[in-house]
């Protein structure tokens, strides 16, 4: 960056050819950030990839706020040739760089002030969106419910009934003769009192896992179950201690 800024001769392959490939590389780091904490939604995940976006903030701030820079792309632009030595494509990419800096206030750079006040403003509504993400993806991890009567379950799909019942065992739950019924009709005996879930005799745990959610929603005959679900998905990061309406507010 400081090797760009320095540049005196405004062309495009001096000064948006190495730009390009600068945020290109910046680009691809933020979004491996992006992808782990999606992918991986725990607190430990949540708190990794918020310190690396704090470390990576600060150059792409300093990329998007640098006046040498903007001028340089002004200098590109401005001439009545450029039209004739450029394609439409680069016109294209020249037009984004400048509105993307004039967006993280690069106009503001003659007045520290005005500059600091859009800084701490552009912090904290980074702050809120992680946070208000951060809500919902402990919200999701939060919920489940466990079925135990396999007639809610008739028509759900095997592999669906596979992964619930992994979840209930991760939950230490087990099969209790009596008062777990399975999927009728049952093609093996029941297990053992205490035994681990099964897909045919349960229990059943389902969570806000997309896969399970998305067949639950599909195929669960139950419509009282459905809605619940429905209910509870669209509801999550609303109340307390996840509760995300005062972060909206803030937003707003």
């Amino acid at each position: 960056l400081d090797k760009l800024e320095s540049e005196t001769n405004a062309t495009w392959i001096r000064v948006m050819a190495p730009l390009e490939l600068l945020y290109d590389s910046y680009e691809r780091v933020t979004g491996t950030f992006e992808l782990l904490a999606a992918v991986n939604q725990t607190l430990e995940m949540d708190a990794a990839a918020g310190q690396g976006k704090e470390l990576l903030n600060g150059f792409g701030r300093r990329l998007q706020q640098s006046t040498a820079l903007y001028a340089l792309l002004l200098r590109l632009r401005q001439p009545w040739t450029t039209w004739v030595r450029h394609s439409f494509s680069q016109l294209r990419a020249l037009d984004y760089w400048l509105a993307k800096m004039r967006k993280a206030g690069v106009h503001l750079a003659s007045c520290p002030a005005q500059m600091a006040d859009f800084n701490r403003l552009s912090d904290e509504e980074a702050n809120l969106k992680r946070q208000y993400a951060g809500n919902v993806a402990q919200g999701t991890a939060a919920f489940h419910m466990t079925l135990r009567n396999g007639a809610h379950l008739q028509g759900v799909p095997r592999s669906t009934l596979a992964a619930m019942a992994a979840a209930a065992q991760e939950r230490n739950l087990t099969y209790g003769r009596g008062w777990t019924w399975a999927i009728t009709p049952a093609s093996t005996v029941p297990p053992r009192d205490g035994a681990p879930p099964t897909p045919e005799w349960g229990p059943w745990t389902v969570t806000f896992d997309p896969w399970v959610y998305n067949s639950m929603m599909a195929y669960c005959p139950d419509r009282r179950i459905r809605q619940i679900l429905y209910q509870s998905y669209e509801n999550r990061a609303s109340q307390a201690p996840l509760d995300n309406v005062p972060v909206v507010e803030r937003m707003l």
